[in-house]
């Protein structure tokens, strides 16, 4: 997430070669935290309005809200107003992000969940359910 969606994207701190971006990627499907598209996004929206209500995990409504409680509830109507004001080109013309933006949530699960049990089965010859349940959903 940090070298990836975080600083390449959202930041846009560096440039990487395509290799590198597609490799990142597939690392932030693994995560499991969202499409790089939608990741960036919120990012970018809170540092323009960090503890406002148009921050997506504004500090202000406590611990839990900025850390997981955001993801767990509607977006305030400030949040996708502040959103709308923002230019998101670069990323959508990122043909990487595009990719995984147009697959998303199928290609982030089966990253997450499908393809860890899917080495697992293959590799160490776990049954499918063992595989699935340790290699996806306790790793």
């Amino acid at each position: 997430i940090t070298g990836g969606v975080h600083r390449l994207w959202a930041h846009r701190s560096y440039k990487a070669h395509w290799t590198v971006r597609v490799f990142l990627m597939l690392c932030n499907s693994g995560a499991n935290q969202g499409s790089i598209y939608h990741w960036s996004r919120d990012h970018r929206v809170h540092h323009k309005h960090s503890e406002t209500d148009a921050d997506p995990h504004n500090a202000s409504n406590g611990f839990f809200f900025a850390h997981i409680g955001w993801l767990l509830v509607k977006k305030h109507p400030k949040v996708l107003e502040a959103g709308k004001e923002l230019s998101f080109d670069d990323l959508l013309e990122d043909p990487v992000v595009a990719f995984q933006k147009a697959l998303d949530p199928f290609f982030a699960l089966f990253m997450c969940f499908g393809l860890p049990a899917l080495v697992a089965r293959s590799y160490w010859g776990e049954h499918w359910l063992n595989a699935l349940l340790v290699a996806g959903f306790l790793r």
